[in-house]
């Protein structure tokens, strides 16, 4: 497995950052990227409802 730089996750996270906006609802403001120990790149954004 290689290991990625701290750079290289950020970039990951930031690859996903698509604000939007519903009503009251936001998402996509907040990012993070995760690695597993098998090496897998899981990413998500934070959705917020009232």
């Amino acid at each position: 497995m290689a290991l990625l730089s701290n750079d290289d996750l950020i970039a990951s996270a930031q690859a996903v950052l698509h604000r939007r906006e519903s009503g009251h609802m936001t998402s996509g403001q907040v990012a993070s990227t995760l690695v597993t120990v098998q090496g897998s790149l899981y990413s998500g954004v934070c959705v917020d409802t009232p």
